[in-house]
């Protein structure tokens, strides 16, 4: 039953906050990383919510008047705010949090049961993480629930994909955008795919949920003017399986979508452990007629730029008089554009390595008739730079917050087909 205007309880935790004083010591916790995690929390607050202190850097966020969309729009905003690292004593630091939510029913459910359902939602969210990082042997019962409500969860219906917008590096107008799979479950988390992914990865849920991500992005372009795109991140178990190609097929048939709207994002990681067997891939993904683009690209810095003049050299080996072998027109590279990791971006001004590491990057892909994307551009100096090193596109908070889709298409103006 739907529960509208009522009272909600997030429980909240700072998940890693020992290992962080641990390493900085103990002043870092008063001076750093309590105020800015009250400060994230405080971008969930309204006037008349309240945020109260339990100690053990944990805290209850009491909302009033919301209903359930609402709240799932505020862990979602609250999600984010957790995802940009703060500055800490010179150094980035990413704050990982566990939080837990109830609403109080009048009557029915006292303000100390909403607490306890709260405190089992956030154990929860806590055995999801600890399924991440168990060895063999370990956490076996933790993995097999989290399987089985994962499969409920495609079932359900439960997961969504929220709307990041990808734009012009020079005169920011809509390009298309990237779409990122949350899992909206059932005791009302909003999970990201790093508190699930790596389990289901290993499993043969990867397919029915590669589908349903698949079919309902390209969905999604019916609905857009032809000149938007959509980027989709696709597994490395998922890659080289043959029922990829299928999949993608019979869901730009179905509906009617060219394919070259749709753009998949594989991990640099396969480009650096082996180039000869991502230009194999890349060259199977390109005969369904859809573009292919190299995400987080330069995580591991100089390895990945090595790994991609390794793909070129090889595809220079390999491409035929005509062109043939799945290449881009233009291009000798089954490729269409990279992206230029967020963690590289951070350091955009600050560093005369990055800065010369990503105008090597950006040259190297030009050479090879590539787009460059920008991603996880937050303000507008690093914006000034990446256009200046020769960016094509910019993505990240500072262009756009990701979105569920009738806000994003509201927030755009996007007009909506009507027909095919």
């Amino acid at each position: 039953m739907s529960i509208e205007s009522q009272t909600a309880l997030v429980l909240i935790e700072l998940a890693d906050s020992d290992a962080l004083i641990k390493q900085y010591g103990a002043g870092i916790h008063e001076l750093i990383l309590y105020p800015e995690f009250i400060g994230k929390i405080n971008t969930i607050t309204r006037p008349g919510d309240t945020v109260k202190n339990l100690g053990s850097s944990r805290v209850v966020v009491v909302l009033n008047a919301i209903g359930e969309a609402e709240l799932k729009l505020a862990i979602n905003k609250l999600l984010l705010a957790f995802e940009q690292p703060v500055n800490a004593l010179e150094e980035l630091v990413s704050l990982n949090i566990h939080l837990g939510a109830a609403f109080l029913e009048p009557g029915k459910k006292t303000t100390n049961d909403a607490l306890r359902e709260a405190s089992l939602a956030m154990a929860r969210s806590r055995g999801a993480d600890r399924s991440q990082s168990a060895g063999k042997g370990e956490a076996t019962t933790d993995t097999e629930s989290l399987l089985a409500a994962v499969k409920h969860g495609i079932e359900a219906g439960e997961f969504h994909l929220y709307l990041q917008p990808k734009k012009h590096a020079h005169f920011r107008s809509l390009l298309g955008v990237e779409a990122l799979l949350r899992w909206h479950t059932k005791d009302k988390q909003v999970l990201k795919p790093s508190k699930f992914l790596g389990d289901v990865e290993k499993s043969p849920l990867i397919l029915p949920l590669t589908e349903w991500v698949l079919k309902s992005a390209i969905g999604k372009l019916r609905r857009w003017p032809k000149s938007l795109s959509i980027a989709v991140n696709v597994s490395g178990a998922t890659l080289s399986r043959p029922e990829l190609a299928t999949i993608i097929q019979d869901a730009l048939a179905l509906y009617d979508i060219e394919p070259r709207r749709l753009i998949l994002e594989v991990a640099e990681q396969m480009v650096i452990d082996s180039p000869e067997e991502a230009y194999v891939v890349f060259k199977q993904l390109k005969k369904t007629g859809v573009r292919v683009s190299i995400g987080d690209f330069g995580k591991d810095h100089f390895k990945a730029y090595k790994g991609l003049a390794k793909l070129i050299e090889i595809a220079k080996a390999d491409l035929s008089p005509r062109g043939e072998g799945g290449a881009i027109p233009g291009s000798p590279l089954p490729l269409d554009e990279i992206k230029i990791d967020r963690r590289l971006i951070v350091n955009l001004g600050t560093s005369a390595v990055t800065n010369q590491l990503i105008g090597s990057i950006v040259q190297l892909a030009h050479g090879a008739r590539l787009k460059v994307v920008g991603v996880g551009v937050e303000d507008e100096e690093s914006a000034k730079i990446l256009v200046h090193a020769g960016c094509d596109e910019l993505q990240g908070f500072g262009m756009g917050m990701p979105l569920p889709l009738k806000e994003f298409e509201n927030q755009y103006n996007i007009k909506i087909r009507t027909s095919r």
